[in-house]
């Protein structure tokens, strides 16, 4: 399961302080939140939600009260469904893009101010939102200008519209023009007392004007002061934040966020931004210890939130049991404090035991859930889990009707189609969960490779390139490796552009080596690496295009002809354990004895104990030696430390069936499509042990159409012709079950 799926699935958690609930709720609420207390908010409207109340003002209230308590985001399913009514459209829509740009959804955010604007085309508040949404996603910067001067058409005076178009003429690099807002916002400033708030956007405005016009020692020196001016405003933070890693100064970025804590220790984003930065730096003890240090803050809703973060960052790192213990110190603090934890956290807490093994204790919290929608969520995830996928899509279903935007449910709802054999119903809700929020999960990278499969070259870069967040560059580099399979050269030329001169180049021409290896074979793909004369091989940024060299190399015989490289590549980075397994691959291609290959691979082990490869290469040396157990458990170590590894998985199953063990080969089949439902061979294969063990035969024949589909070529179309001609449903042989349709190319 992707990490990204994990922490999109990862939910924040609430205080719900309990009290007496009056007669009438919802007029207790409102006078709550009057008088700003939206704890007593809460506690009115609980029960009233959670009993699956249609009245929009309840929803209304009861996201504006989550507001208010610093936890936006989970008011947002209740603030959604307060806008199905026109009534209350605009202000529900208000708060709901409030919370998305501070979670920087900015898709989100632009998405429902435009339904405001076109229910209120001149709600100003909805214009300078979405401008400032288009200017957060630095993607719209014409966007974001047309909001702001369509707001001064409306208020020639609103001086945030004015910010707004200076820092949206900066973004399109229009630094005349934006000197001219710039010098107007000054004289506004030495005329008016324009506030604190306005002071700092304006402090801000000046230094992102500065480091835009290449004026870095001026940049920095501004953005000190606007720090020391408006150290907690989110605004400076996030234009700072970008500055300096504009800079590649990491260490400053991480200055900052530790000195708004140091601040304000409640501050959960920022101590959650600061944690991920960590952790993407490799700094795991640290990156734990700032959330465990936001655990003991006084704050009551920040220590929970705390500790829900906490919970993400153990499923990152894959620590599952310490994710579950997490979440459930999150729930027992809002019980030590006399509250009910919010269905949400009820969710996230099934999540965690879902991941760490315990279905079903997992499946018992889920159907206790007292808000329909997060049951059916998370029993729906609970089935996925167990295998039981049309039950999973049911509950999927059921839950996206009362929550239709929830972009992870429709993702989840695509993967228990695709498992069910529903392909088509896959690919509408891949295509529903892109247009709700395309950030939130890898529908995309899912799709594309789904209609690559079925040789749809154009519909998956169509795929990969919907929706309007950015991709990750792991995605970005699996859309080259399918251009290049699929024969699109224009497309790998665009893609691999902006690679160049960057520190990802040698994984771009490794995807693009990869693809036109799986296209064309081994020697296009050492072509492509080769011909690739600015990229230096012995480099350890570039060991992946090196990889790909040294197998192409070792499957055309030539492996020796690495060696040079390698050995300088090795030279320079003798601690990388890539490169001590690809000495092994070379090893075993030339015939060295078995000592001398196995050092080398377990070497790259005691480098690195999940390395893939090397776990693969014992498991040869294993199967040579004519020890099959000891292959197959290399084999399963591989599979389990990458859990979208498929070779090992393969390479089992060719030895179960070589020793004759069918029913373990299904299985190892069974948990392949699980994990690539598009590999037609696995399909094939399986359908085809199905039909010799007798197995029901409605599952084997939709088997039997996802290999055909996947263009499994003719062995799958005959074993499908078969299996419909017992079940009474003869058709013609197509063009690839002729009699030359093998010798085709």
């Amino acid at each position: 399961m992707s990490k990204l799926l994990l922490s999109g699935l990862v939910l924040a958690a609430a205080l719900l302080v309990a009290g007496c609930t009056p007669a009438d709720p919802v007029a207790s609420a409102r006078e709550s939140l009057a008088i700003q207390r939206p704890r007593q908010a809460l506690e009115a409207l609980r029960d009233v939600v959670e009993s699956g109340s249609e009245d929009p003002e309840v929803h209304y209230l009861y996201g504006v009260a989550m507001a208010g308590i610093g936890q936006p985001n989970l008011g947002q399913w209740s603030l959604r469904k307060a806008m199905e009514d026109p009534e209350w459209l605009v202000p529900a829509g208000i708060e709901v893009v409030r919370a998305a740009i501070l979670a920087q959804s900015q898709d989100a955010a632009v998405e429902v101010a435009s339904r405001v604007l076109e229910a209120e085309p001149d709600n100003m508040e909805a214009l300078l939102l979405r401008s400032r949404a288009h200017i957060d996603s630095r993607r719209d910067y014409e966007g974001a200008l047309a909001d702001a001067d369509r707001a001064l058409a409306l208020d020639p005076d609103e001086s945030e519209a004015l910010i707004m178009r200076a820092v949206a003429l900066l973004g399109l690099e229009r630094v005349e023009e934006a000197e001219l807002v710039t010098d107007d916002l000054a004289r506004r400033f030495a005329e008016l007392d324009m506030g604190p708030e306005m002071e700092v956007f304006y402090c801000t405005t000046r230094a992102a004007f500065a480091a835009a016009k290449g004026e870095v020692e001026e940049a920095d020196e501004r953005f000190g002061k606007c720090l020391e001016l408006g150290g907690a405003s989110p605004l400076v933070i996030r234009e700072a934040l970008g500055f300096y890693d504009g800079l590649s100064r990491p260490e400053r970025s991480l200055e900052i966020l530790r000195a708004v804590l140091d601040r304000d220790p409640a501050a959960s984003a920022y101590r959650r931004e600061y944690a991920s930065r960590l952790r993407q730096a490799r700094r795991f003890e640290e990156a734990r210890d700032v959330l465990l240090e936001g655990t003991q803050v006084e704050a009551d809703g920040a220590a929970i939130q705390a500790w829900a973060d906490l919970g993400n960052f153990y499923i990152e790192t894959e620590d599952f049991s310490a994710a579950a213990s997490a979440v459930d110190r999150a729930v027992g603090r809002i019980r030590e404090l006399g509250g009910e934890p919010d269905p949400q956290l009820r969710f996230q807490q099934a999540e965690t035991l879902m991941m760490a093994g315990q279905l079903e204790e997992a499946l018992e919290l889920a159907r206790g859930i007292q808000v329909p929608v997060y049951r059916s969520l998370a029993e729906g995830r609970v089935f996925l889990e167990q295998g039981r996928n049309a039950e999973a899509l049911e509950k999927f279903s059921e839950g996206l009707l009362l929550w239709p935007e929830n972009a992870v449910a429709r993702y989840y709802a695509a993967i228990a189609a695709e498992r069910n054999g529903e392909i088509d119903r896959a690919i509408g809700e891949y295509r529903y969960s892109i247009r709700a929020d395309a950030s939130a999960t890898d529908a995309r990278l899912r799709l594309a490779r789904l209609h690559a499969a079925e040789g749809d070259a154009v519909r998956s870069e169509q795929a990969l390139n919907s929706g309007r967040a950015p991709l990750e560059l792991e995605h970005r580099l699996e859309g080259i490796r399918l251009a290049a399979q699929s024969g699109r050269t224009d497309v790998v030329r665009r893609r691999t552009a902006h690679f160049r001169k960057t520190p990802a180049w040698g994984r771009a021409v490794a995807a693009v080596a990869q693809g036109m290896g799986a296209r064309r074979g081994p020697e296009a793909a050492a072509r492509v690496v080769l011909g690739s004369s600015d990229l230096d091989l012995t480099l350890a940024v570039n060991a992946e295009a090196l990889r790909v060299l040294v197998i192409a190399l070792s499957e055309m015989g030539k492996a020796e002809e690495a060696s040079p490289t390698l050995d300088a590549a090795l030279e320079n980075s003798p601690e990388n354990p890539v490169l001590h397994m690809l000495r092994g691959r070379v090893l075993e291609s030339v015939g060295a004895p078995a000592e001398e290959v196995r050092a080398a691979y377990e070497h790259a082990l005691e480098l690195d104990a999940e390395q893939v490869e090397a776990l693969e290469g014992l498991a040869r040396l294993a199967i040579r030696a004519g020890s099959p157990e000891q292959a197959l458990d290399f084999y399963a170590r591989a599979a389990a430390a990458d859990d979208e590894a498929l070779e090992p998985l393969r390479s089992t199953v060719e030895l179960l069936i070589t020793l004759g063990r069918a029913e373990a080969a299904e299985e190892q089949l069974v948990e392949l499509v699980e994990r690539d439902p598009y590999d037609a061979d696995g399909l094939r294969r399986l359908a085809g042990l199905r039909i010799a063990r007798g197995a029901e035969s409605g599952r084997t024949l939709v088997l039997a159409r996802q290999a055909v589909r996947f263009q499994g070529g003719p062995q799958a179309e005959a074993l499908l012709i078969g299996l419909e001609g017992q079940k009474g449903e003869p058709r013609e042989p197509t063009e690839a079950t002729r009699p030359d349709a093998a010798a085709a190319p």
